[in-house]
């Protein structure tokens, strides 16, 4: 594959590896690596990583979900910041996960110790176009949702549950809490955290909270939003859908 070939995130591209050019534009959510529990060493059970990193890049033709392992998670984490426009070679392309990858792009990318990262300044930011497409689900619309999908779904918080405990099939107590969601149609949505994610909740009522790659919960027919550790967590930023929510707090927060 020639060095200089580009690829653009958005569109169809299949090679194991790919050079390409995008603007990252948010920092996902992890948890801390002694309470994360979900990546050990397989040669030494129990030892715990350093947790991955993950990222959407976008360019003018759309978001991919990126992320960092190891080493590489531990380097990128300090300096890749918001609106950074970066250049990437050698990064590993594959087919999206669809339960946790909420881009909608059929593909993402992972970076490696061997993916080479530049900070391009030689492009005036004027001249920059990226595509917003980032889509959030209604409330209203969750029931039509597959149960193994990942959506994104933004909304006011009304109320804040204390966290609570219970215990698994296995025998193992999980604590768990409940956060009501309203939206600008006042319709409401339960959104549940569950183990250590709990204790990462630092929402507080009528904030504007934008999540990205979420899933769902369905209990005899009833349905929560699901966070995951992934999930992107965007609290009362700048962009329009936020916005337009906190220009409708006052309203929707009397019901």
């Amino acid at each position: 594959m020639p060095a200089d070939t580009r690829y653009s995130v958005g569109r169809g591209f299949d090679p194991h590896r790919a050079n390409f050019r995008g603007s990252f534009f948010r920092l996902v959510r992890s948890s801390p690596c002694p309470r994360w529990s979900g990546y050990h060493s397989k040669r030494r059970p129990g030892l715990c990583h350093q947790p991955p990193k993950r990222w959407i890049f976008q360019d003018d033709t759309g978001p991919i979900r990126c992320t960092a392992y190891d080493e590489a998670a531990k380097t990128l984490e300090p300096i890749i910041k918001a609106g950074l426009m970066i250049q990437i070679h050698n990064a590993i392309i594959k087919p999206a996960n669809k339960s946790f990858n909420p881009t909608g792009n059929r593909y993402e990318l992972a970076i490696t110790n061997n993916t080479m990262i530049r900070e391009v300044t030689d492009i005036p930011p004027d001249n920059v176009i990226i595509k917003n497409s980032i889509s959030y689900l209604k409330f209203s619309d969750i029931d039509d949702v597959s149960i193994s999908s990942a959506f994104n779904v933004t909304g006011i918080v009304k109320k804040i549950d204390q966290p609570t405990h219970v215990t698994t099939k296995a025998d193992k107590l999980l604590s768990k809490r409940n956060v009501m969601f309203i939206d600008e149609f006042k319709n409401k949505a339960i959104v549940t955290a569950w183990g250590d994610l709990t204790a990462g909740l630092t929402w507080k009522q009528r904030d504007v909270v934008a999540l990205q790659g979420v899933g769902l919960n369905d209990f005899n027919g009833m349905r929560n939003i699901k966070l995951y550790s992934s999930t992107i967590v965007n609290i009362n930023d700048n962009s329009d859908e936020s916005e337009k929510l906190q220009d409708k707090i006052e309203s929707v927060m009397l019901t």
